[in-house]
């Protein structure tokens, strides 16, 4: 009996270890932005990429040292040149419109920007379909964004590799995107974006373990959606945003803290609520780079639908695996070796998942 119930909490301690390492990152890289300017005589495309998602196209870091320098930028430039004259089809009234220009940019965060060129423009109707896309790693995403001539946004698309296109008709009233479709694409991308946010999953895991009153639980799972919805907010609308390179790390440091406090205070630490008040709003801000990356909110147009559908897409993913996960280790705490073994061993994998990001995060990344 002795030895089942050793290997049992072996196999339990190796899933762990194993589910808190699969992920090395804990939000999908594959995200970009293409933005569609309207101007009397010409098209202007403009498209965003990390070096993340460049890198998966063709190689330009020849060296490896996780950075782009200027030299490696300019040797692939052909080559980018290429890729950027292929990137989009622009049809404008049924008519292909021909790539006119291409220009190539490197940023100081390393991403690499396309502004494309194209002759023409529409007098009734334009579609635009993303084709690299295809190319990207699988679930890629892009939101391509229409502008008129007054820079004004017109349409708005959140777009996949089987739906990669956008149409649009010029009049004078012009429909408004249709808000049941942009609902259901952001509810949905917030739903996947905290189910594969391992990090964020592991942070609220570290801290309900130790709770042992329902009152508690409350306070916790409140403080940390109301936390991360007012940074949410705020970096979408652009009035406070922090560069990811920053945000990244600190929210594995927020796993390591959480972690280690757990083995060294013991029990139910006190203060939890604010703790987890103060850790996350900087949560917040890892969330908000799937929308800051489509450039939502830009010109005071898409800001409400896509805010709102995606933080409720978070949530209900939050309460999913609450709903799951609470009941389990309620049952466990039942039990006294649960509590002397397995908490601090549980906390400690929590500790070295969130020592494990930060090393990444900083160095690696």
């Amino acid at each position: 009996m002795h030895r089942r119930r050793l290997f049992l909490h072996l196999l339990i301690l190796h899933f762990v270890l194993f589910w808190a390492n699969t992920r090395v990152e804990a939000h999908d890289p594959g995200l970009s932005a293409i933005k569609v300017f309207v101007r009397s005589n010409e098209i202007s495309a403009e498209m965003v990429f990390s070096r993340t998602d460049i890198e998966s196209l063709f190689p330009i870091d020849k060296n490896q040292d996780g950075k782009i320098s200027p030299e490696e930028f300019a040797a692939a430039k052909d080559r980018l040149g290429q890729l950027a004259s292929g990137a989009l089809l622009i049809t404008l009234d049924g008519q292909p419109s021909p790539v006119a220009n291409v220009h190539l940019d490197l940023d100081n965060d390393n991403n690499c920007s396309f502004v494309i060129l194209f002759s023409g423009s529409p007098l009734k109707q334009m579609k635009v379909e993303s084709r690299i896309i295809q190319d990207l790693p699988a679930g890629h995403r892009q939101v391509i964004s229409l502008f008129n001539v007054e820079k004004k946004l017109v349409e708005e698309k959140l777009c996949t590799a089987k739906n990669n296109s956008v149409n649009y008709t010029f009049d004078d009233a012009a429909p408004e995107p249709e808000p049941p479709s942009g609902f259901v694409s952001f509810f949905g991308m917030g739903v996947e974006h905290i189910l594969t946010g391992y990090d964020h999953l592991l942070f609220l895991f570290g801290l309900l373990i130790v709770c042992t009153r329902v009152g508690t639980i409350a306070k916790v799972v409140t403080c940390f959606t109301l936390a991360h919805s007012i940074t949410l907010a705020l970096a979408a609308t652009r009035v406070m945003t922090i560069n990811s390179r920053f945000v990244e790390p600190a929210i594995a440091l927020s796993i390591l803290y959480v972690g280690i406090e757990n083995i060294v205070r013991k029990g139910e630490p006190r203060g939890r609520a604010i703790l987890t008040f103060c850790f996350g709003l900087v949560h917040g801000f890892g969330f908000a780079s799937a929308l800051e990356e489509r450039h939502i909110g830009e010109n005071g147009k898409g800001i409400l639908v896509p805010l709102i559908s995606f933080n409720l897409g978070v949530e209900t993913g939050q309460i999913v695996v609450a709903c799951i996960v609470l009941p389990i280790i309620w049952q466990l705490r039942k039990k006294p070796w649960f509590l002397r073994y397995w908490v601090p061993a549980l906390s400690f994998a929590v500790a070295l998942a969130g020592l494990f990001w930060f090393i990444q995060r900083v160095w690696f990344s």
